[in-house]
């Protein structure tokens, strides 16, 4: 069975599949540069295949998400031990309620 949505391509092999955990196939495509750029990084990550890659940017993104839904803020710390918050427009409209960790994140960020 293939199931078509928003340009990936879902298929079903039911034969080949454990009864205890079922896979899935998705075909994606890419212009040469985005592949390139997945070759390079499952390369320099040192991942055998691109599912893996793909499978650590999607435990990534659950973390991601879910520290974004607890109101916390994602910082990186530069070399010279700036705060920076990424810009990550995805993740826009998943912050909780405000609080008092919030208010300290605010804080550290102005003063960057």
């Amino acid at each position: 069975m293939v199931l078509e949505s928003s340009g990936a391509v879902i298929d079903r092999d039911e034969e080949a599949v454990s009864t205890t955990q079922k896979k899935f196939r998705i075909q994606l495509d890419f212009a040469r540069k985005d592949f390139l750029e997945i070759e390079r990084l499952a390369e320099e990550l040192g991942l055998a295949t691109r599912a893996e890659l793909f499978r650590s940017a999607l435990v990534t993104l659950r973390w991601m998400v879910q520290k974004k839904q607890a109101g916390c803020t994602i910082l990186a710390v530069t070399p010279d031990d700036r705060l920076i918050e990424p810009e990550f427009e995805f993740l826009q409209g998943l912050e909780k309620a405000q609080g008092a960790a919030s208010t300290v994140h605010k804080e550290i960020l102005a003063n960057r």
